[in-house]
């Protein structure tokens, strides 16, 4: 009896130590993608997001399909539909600020942040002073925000185009 409980856990132990490997290796495809290198960052970050879908499960329908967008963005794309993708995404930067819904959206990935250990959560609340900003003010008034904000904003957009096109 005794042994065949260890042997169970041995072969659950050799199943997650191969699962482990295959997702270090996904990560490793997605770095050597010749994209631009803003768009691995964000590559890398919602790969996070990814681990995190099935706690949204009984929340609210937009927040669903935050998680699941940040699981179509983690998952290996074309590097044409991914350039097309990024260039969709600054010019939806360059447009009026993000709906509530986009809002909501960026409120999914900080909770998701959050319980992978808060790593984005200073990113994701600059991203919040941001859209807050942007909502009180006039969008031509508002000076270029840095650099980092405009890459939050564009992985917000993009998730959400994503979701669209699905």
């Amino acid at each position: 009896m005794l042994q065949q409980l260890q042997q169970q856990h041995n072969k659950q132990q050799q199943q997650q130590q191969q699962q482990q490997q295959q997702q270090q290796h996904q990560q490793h495809q997605h770095q050597q993608q010749h994209q631009p290198q803003h768009q691995q960052h964000q590559q890398q970050h919602q790969h996070q997001h990814q681990h995190h879908q099935h706690q949204h499960k009984h929340q609210q329908q937009h927040q669903k399909t935050a998680a699941a967008a940040a699981a179509a963005a983690a998952a290996p794309a074309p590097a044409p539909a991914a350039a097309a993708a990024a260039a969709a995404a600054a010019a939806a930067a360059a447009a009026p600020a993000p709906a509530p819904a986009a809002a909501a959206a960026a409120a999914a990935a900080a909770a998701a942040a959050a319980a992978a250990g808060g790593v984005h959560l200073s990113i994701v609340c600059v991203y919040f002073l941001g859209v807050a900003r942007a909502q009180i003010s006039p969008r031509d008034e508002q000076p270029h925000p840095p650099l980092h904000l405009q890459q939050q904003q564009q992985q917000q957009q993009q998730q959400q185009q994503q979701q669209q096109q699905q």
